[in-house]
């Protein structure tokens, strides 16, 4: 059985641990996780408190019931005491009214013989000593019941004592259920604003990325402007293809498909699976392959990448949907997914 703790230090224990608990309205992600790092510890230990009471009120329960039952059997032996004496005291007075009523019907002092009066001595004394032997017993089960009252009394003492106990660890129980309710709210909470901070962090990330992605090609078309300028013989760039708005709906309906080493769906993709499934489904066939794709159509400065066209790095390849954004399956872990392109790429090419 459960070794009942002091109720002192289980209430100051409670007390301590349902301080108030404030969370600043800007901390940053690092100082948010702690927070909810330490309400998941106090959480924790909450559960293991709970626990602990609720094993303190089984065995205040069990003290309860037992006290409960040594009343019910010294109520019931008390009862019998006092049906016992009832008893002998009722078989005293039989007794004693058969030696008045033999006594009375002798006829008198003159009417007896020797042996009559010898015969009436012996009953006398015989009931003499009987009386005597019952008012022992009575006085015997007197005692017994007075013993028997008093272990009543012990056992009611006992009840008062058990329900007192039971009464304050449930108390205490219910204080801590209160407090870890509110510990849980709050760790809810907390999870809530770090799940902001990421996201709002994510979304900073994602406008950096597409910024320097997007100035990156501006970059590339004050370039090419230039280099077109100096040279009158720079090549022609090849017309927008008629297939780039088939290839980037079959690329957006993969969106969140897993990554596969050599997949080509229709469960997963590698890179190169997904541009050629992509541009397949736009009608124009290529390998499987990031360099063998690049290398296969007409090349275009990335200043003048248009959606469809294939943005190629050293082993990576995606699908350019435009503002510096393209369709790719990165790597091992992720999944098909819409992102700023990175780098240095080789540039873009063009199928059609």
């Amino acid at each position: 059985m459960l070794r009942l703790l002091p109720l002192a230090l289980v209430v100051a224990t409670v007390g301590s641990l349902l301080g108030p608990a404030t969370t600043a309205p800007a901390a940053p992600i690092d100082d948010k996780q702690a927070e909810a790092a330490q309400l998941e510890q106090q959480i924790t230990d909450n559960g293991r408190r709970i626990d602990a009471l609720n094993e303190q009120i089984n065995s205040a329960q069990i003290a309860l019931d037992n006290a409960n039952d040594a009343i019910a059997v010294a109520d019931a032996l008390v009862a019998a005491a006092t049906a016992k004496t009832k008893d002998l005291r009722q078989e005293l007075a039989r007794r004693a009214a058969d030696v008045y009523i033999q006594s009375s019907s002798s006829g008198g002092v003159a009417e007896l013989d020797a042996k009559s009066a010898t015969d009436l001595n012996a009953r006398r004394k015989y009931t003499a000593l009987a009386a005597q032997r019952e008012k022992h017993l009575v006085n015997q089960l007197a005692r017994a019941k007075e013993d028997l009252a008093a272990r009543k009394a012990d056992a009611d003492e006992a009840r008062a004592t058990a329900e007192t106990k039971k009464q304050e660890i449930e108390s205490t129980k219910a204080e801590l259920v209160a407090g870890d309710n509110t510990q849980r709210a709050l760790l809810a909470q907390v999870k809530g604003d770090i799940a902001e901070l990421v996201a709002k962090a994510e979304a900073e990330r994602k406008a950096r990325e597409e910024a320097a992605a997007r100035a990156r090609i501006a970059a590339a078309a004050a370039a090419a402007t230039s280099r077109a300028g100096a040279d009158t013989t720079a090549r022609k760039i090849p017309a927008p293809s008629q297939g780039a708005a088939g290839a980037i709906a079959y690329a957006q309906a993969q969106l969140g498909k897993p990554y596969c080493y050599g997949g080509a769906g229709p469960d997963c993709f590698d890179c190169s699976g997904l541009t050629m499934r992509a541009w397949g489904a736009a009608g124009v066939a290529m390998p499987h392959g990031s360099t063998e794709q690049y290398n296969m159509f007409p090349h275009v400065p990335l200043s003048q990448a248009q959606p469809g066209d294939l943005i190629a790095w050293d082993g990576h390849i995606g699908l350019y949907i435009g503002g510096g954004m393209m369709i790719h399956a990165p790597h091992s872990g992720t999944v098909v997914q819409i992102a700023p392109f990175y780098g240095t790429p080789w540039g873009a090419a063009r199928p059609g």
